[in-house]
């Protein structure tokens, strides 16, 4: 089984452009034809049935009780410098959530670690052997699930000795829960309801990592950045009630904070189209995205530590930037509209506080509500109505402390998030409007290149075998029957890679590969026209991340399949399908081309996907 190669890019942009899609009409289809369980897990049966797709399930949970003998106040004793503080983590960029977007045999007996490992290096060694690879240490893994394979089990291979030299990034993939049978009768059911709870609270982000820290310490003594390459509230497209949620952007703030605490280079926040709960839209946790852009800026020397000292439902962390104390965050996970369990944070700082603090709170009325969320007074809209930009007036907090006895009380609603600038942020990034995207209609034009949706399907998670059944980010693809499929218009990954090459020449596209974009697209291209057999274009995606790369100064993005796919180079598009495929050890080619074409926006080439999750 050959190892495929799929691309992982950081991008920084100028001017702006405008998009031109062809066919960008509503969103009409709400059901799909989809595989529900009908019988037992240990069945493995499954059968089609008509379902509504999750863009569509307004699924509102009950938010867990207020628990019993909560402290509503307490303090944070922090010191103004970092030169006093033990435990500070490696230097943090506001870049540090990124997003994944997927596209989508089993592989032969025995394949265990050992093989992996082997194959791992005969993908090495190709590249080595390769004079049309100018840069050999671009490759990203092991991107373990830590299902089938845990960490411990590989390193004794000698992976990361063997490999280091030729190793850009050291990468992981974990997910807090499984939600496969729901669709796929893959796994065991997982009631939401009785889930939620686990989502809110400081023990689910710490739990998550637990079994990474020792990777986490090895990256460290290697001098690699250590990413959590695919994450999110579940599998196979979240749980419904969860994954859309206020609570779900809680935690996703908690858990991302949880990973830079502990070294995490950055995370990857799984994407989808209508087929999944956590993001078909702008929604619920694209807000942690942007608090934590703006919790680490853009200065790329931010250190965080984990100062939770108020047990698991009110976590909070200072953030050093520069050396100095200059944020600070809390997050109350209570959910109790009376406000009997509204908190009050305190900071002293050994030395002085300053004379104010401001204040940016994430808010909405209850963890389980997906809608009225704002950040810092402004709000994305809900989801029907989104377009990836922010709207209302910004409203920054100004908190008077008390100098006298060093103190500056912070307020919190149950539930909300809090972050303390200790200097005005009023003239940073995040307060002055970033590029926005229009779409406009025109003809068939230069620059135009087109991309068979049938090939981008996404994965999600689940099992190689059921794919077929599986939506995607494409239009047409989130049913079983294609044809049927072909009705339903969703934001597209085939668009994305038409507009990565509108400033080359359209002289290859991609099968069943994976591609890590400069940013999503080429910003200085100018107009550039999607064809009339491509998908569509998510534009508040694309406006949601001009947000985050003016605070955090770039955006992550990796587009990506699953190891048991292989990837062709081809050389030619003929209406819309790939017509030529190029099938040589390793498809090397790939690498060729994507150092050629991105330069020093690409980050690394992802060295197979998941390898433990399709096994024998």
């Amino acid at each position: 089984m050959r190892l495929p190669l799929f691309f992982f890019a950081l991008s920084f942009f100028g001017a702006s452009s405008a998009v031109t899609i062809y066919g960008q009409i509503p969103f009409a289809q709400t059901h799909s034809i989809s595989v529900s369980a009908t019988g037992t897990a240990t069945s493995g049966i499954a059968s089609p049935t008509r379902s509504l797709l999750p863009a569509y399930d307004e699924t509102i949970l009950q938010p867990p009780p207020p628990p019993d003998n909560q402290p509503l106040a307490f303090t944070l004793k922090l010191e103004a410098s970092n030169a006093s503080v033990t435990g500070l983590s490696i230097m943090q960029h506001g870049s540090f959530f990124g997003f994944s977007i997927e596209i989508h045999e089993h592989r032969v007996k025995p394949y265990g670690v050992e093989e992996y490992a082997n194959e791992f290096g005969s993908l090495v060694q190709a590249i080595q052997d390769n004079p049309n690879v100018p840069i050999k240490n671009m490759l990203i893994g092991p991107s373990l699930t830590s299902g089938p394979w845990l960490p411990d089990m590989l390193w004794p291979t000698g992976y990361l000795e063997r490999f280091k030299d030729a190793l850009k990034i050291i990468a992981m993939e974990h997910y807090p829960t499984n939600n496969c049978f729901a669709r796929y009768g893959m796994g065991s059911f997982v009631d939401p309801q009785t889930t939620f709870p686990t989502f809110l609270n400081h023990t689910a982000g710490s739990s998550l990592i637990a079994q990474y820290l020792d990777t986490s310490a090895r990256a460290q003594a290697l001098g690699k950045p250590f990413i959590m390459f695919e994450t999110n509230t579940a599998t196979c497209g979240g749980l419904p009630g969860i994954s859309d949620s206020f609570g779900a952007a809680l935690w996703a703030v908690d858990y991302g904070l949880t990973m830079a605490a502990a070294n995490f280079s950055g995370a990857l926040l799984h994407v989808g189209g209508q087929n999944v709960y956590y993001n078909w839209t702008v929604g619920a946790i694209y807000y942690s995205v942007l608090v934590v852009a703006e919790v680490f800026g853009k200065s790329n020397v931010s250190q965080i530590i984990d100062t939770s000292n108020n047990g698991i439902y009110n976590p909070s962390y200072a953030v050093y930037d520069g050396g100095a104390l200059s944020k600070v965050v809390f997050i109350n996970f209570i959910d109790d509209p009376t406000g009997a369990h509204d908190i009050t944070g305190t900071i002293t700082v050994n030395g002085q506080v300053p004379p104010e603090v401001y204040v940016k709170y994430l808010l909405a009325s209850s963890v389980s509500v997906k809608k009225n969320i704002t950040w810092a007074g402004q709000t994305f809209g809900n989801k029907y109505e989104v377009d990836g930009l922010p709207k209302g007036d910004l409203n920054i907090v100004k908190i008077v402390c008390d100098q006298s006895v060093n103190q500056c009380h912070i307020p919190l609603k149950a539930p909300s998030l809090a972050v303390v600038f200790l200097e005005d942020p009023s003239s940073e990034s995040g307060t002055t409007p970033a590029p926005t995207f229009a779409t406009t209609a025109v003809t068939k034009t230069a620059n135009t290149a087109t991309v068979d949706p049938s090939v981008l399907a996404t994965s999600n998670g689940h099992s190689g075998k059921d794919r077929i059944r599986l939506g995607s980010t494409s239009s047409g693809s989130i049913q079983v029957n294609w044809v049927e499929g072909q009705q339903a218009l969703t934001p597209s990954i085939s668009s994305l890679v038409a507009l990565a090459f509108g400033k080359y020449e359209c002289d290859w596209a991609i099968h069943n590969a994976a591609w890590i974009l400069f940013w999503i697209f080429n910003r200085d291209v100018g107009r550039v026209a999607i064809g009339d057999n491509s998908s569509y274009l998510p534009l508040p995606f694309v406006n949601l991340l001009e947000q985050v790369q003016q605070r955090a100064g770039g955006v992550h993005i990796r587009i990506g399949g699953n190891t048991q796919d292989l990837a062709y180079h081809v050389e030619s598009i003929d209406n819309g399908h790939a017509t030529a495929q190029e099938t040589p050890h390793l498809k090397k080619r790939i690498a060729e081309k994507a150092q050629n074409i991105l330069g020093d926006r690409l980050l690394g080439l992802q060295a197979g996907n998941e390898p433990d999750l399709y096994l024998p």
